[in-house]
């Protein structure tokens, strides 16, 4: 099993976190952006477990900082899981309507000719077309996110203070 270390270097806690938050509850989005590009390159190379790394020169509040990476990751999760599902409503109600006017296209093209029967099918069609990208194309995206998300969820976050001589 292989095991790939992402290092972040931060100067004092309040680096970490939003600087809206005066709390101290948000991590700072510049972080997350940067820990989930670095997933992103890292997954194509088939890594089992990864380490984020936070070092720092001072003292940081490390619970607070593993608490506060474990809920945005957990909501970011949520959110997924959310989106995901409205993906596969769309996608039936795609594939439902566009079988429906495609029917009454198939009904109605013995008996009439013309450009209405040419828009009914048009219209059919782009509607299972577009049913079909969302189920192979953007699902196939989101459960990528979701298995990025879930591995991050299970990565260890470790602290590394410098050497004191």
């Amino acid at each position: 099993m292989s095991t790939h270390t992402i290092r972040l270097h931060i100067d004092e806690e309040s680096d970490m976190f939003s600087p809206f938050d005066p709390e101290q509850k948000t991590i700072s989005g510049d972080i997350l952006s940067y820990l989930s590009e670095q997933f992103r390159k890292v997954r194509k190379f088939k890594k089992d477990d990864f380490v984020i790394q936070i070092e720092s020169e001072s003292a940081l509040g490390e619970e607070n900082i593993r608490e506060r990476i474990t809920e945005h990751i957990n909501s970011e999760l949520y959110i997924a899981n959310k989106e995901l599902r409205g993906l596969w409503l769309k996608a039936i109600c795609l594939g439902v309507f566009g079988f429906a006017v495609l029917s009454i296209w198939f009904a109605l093209s013995a008996t009439k000719e013309g450009a209405g029967m040419e828009v009914l099918s048009i219209i059919g069609w782009v509607a299972i077309w577009e049913a079909t990208g969302i189920i192979i194309m953007q699902r196939h995206d989101m459960n990528v996110r979701k298995k990025d998300l879930r591995k991050m969820l299970k990565s260890e976050i470790r602290f590394q203070y410098p050497q004191e001589s």
